[in-house]
């Protein structure tokens, strides 16, 4: 099994949720820091990438790091902690997933093979690459993405600065649904929170759900 760094994606401006998700807390924990207790026994480190001013003070050893490149959403993030990262491979999280299970992360560094760009879980073929591993080599094809797009691009960001396109470029291993569902046989792994009627759906949910929040 390698050894790997967690990145946290902490970074989104949380529009539709109204404040900070990364500030976000359910049933009295706050889900960044369930996500960094968690994930510290398989991950040697974890880096956070917040273009937020930030601390988190039940864990001064974690690193905080802003977008290198601004202004892509997500694959931005990804890029920045892989280029801060000292490890071949990296589980990549969104901050706004409370329900992530960490027998299927094990699972996933399972299959790491030294070919792997990438490990990304697939349901319903609509791939989930916020929940992934990702090899430190992702860093350089996502600068290489961003140059082709910003010529060609025209101001349809959204689209050309997609994951996708990352995953297009690299050898990916897909998870496929029956695996994942070994794990969670509801998917309550990929209910992801984007508002406050999310919120309040997850706090439902943390009955059923196999929780980070533990």
């Amino acid at each position: 099994m390698y050894p790997l760094n967690a990145i946290i994606l902490a970074g989104g401006q949380g529009l539709r949720f109204g404040s900070d998700k990364a500030e976000m807390v359910i049933k009295g924990k706050g889900v960044l820091e369930a996500l960094i207790d968690n994930f510290s026994e398989v991950c040697q480190k974890t880096i956070v990438v917040s273009n937020t001013q930030r601390t988190i003070s039940d864990h001064p050893d974690v690193r905080i790091v802003g977008d290198v490149i601004q202004g892509i959403g997500p694959l931005g993030g990804i890029h920045a902690g892989l280029l801060a990262s000292d490890t071949q491979y990296n589980l990549v999280l969104a901050c706004d997933m409370p329900f992530i299970n960490i027998g299927f992360v094990k699972y996933m560094i399972s299959l790491v093979e030294p070919e792997d760009m990438a490990i990304i879980p697939m349901i319903n073929n609509w791939v989930e690459p916020l929940c992934g591993i990702y090899a430190k080599g992702c860093s350089n094809e996502i600068e290489e993405l961003i140059s082709t797009s910003m010529v060609e691009s025209q101001g349809k960001k959204a689209k050309e600065f997609c994951i996708l396109r990352l995953l297009d470029r690299v050898r990916v291993r897909y998870i496929e649904e029956e695996a994942i569902r070994r794990f969670d046989p509801q998917l309550h792994m990929f209910f992801n929170i984007n508002t406050l009627q999310d919120k309040k759906e997850a706090e439902k949910r943390t009955k059923e759900a196999t929780l980070c929040l533990r």
